[in-house]
């Protein structure tokens, strides 16, 4: 049983066949996977965009251990703990 889509057509009821063949069955049905193929394709052009932004910025950035001195007074020292509360 090899049937023609215009075959399966006119079997249908008049209601279905003409919600099919209308204006917003196919709008509603293609809507939700061509925003996510939309999302997908926006998402992996960002994606290389910032590889490529990362692959130009050149190479990776280290901290001197001479730029931070001078930060805390004498005889202060750097702790990891919370900083004290100043008196209002």
């Amino acid at each position: 049983m090899n049937r023609k889509p215009a075959d399966v057509l006119h079997t249908l009821p008049p209601a279905t066949a003409a919600l099919i063949t209308g204006e917003q069955f196919f709008p509603s049905l293609i809507s939700a996977p061509f925003m996510h193929g939309l999302a997908l394709g926006f998402s992996c052009t960002l994606y290389l965009i910032s590889g490529l932004a990362s692959w130009l910025g050149g190479g990776k950035y280290t901290h001197d251990e001479a730029e931070g001195a001078g930060l805390f007074a004498e005889g202060e020292e750097e702790t990891d703990g919370p900083l004290p509360q100043q008196a209002e």
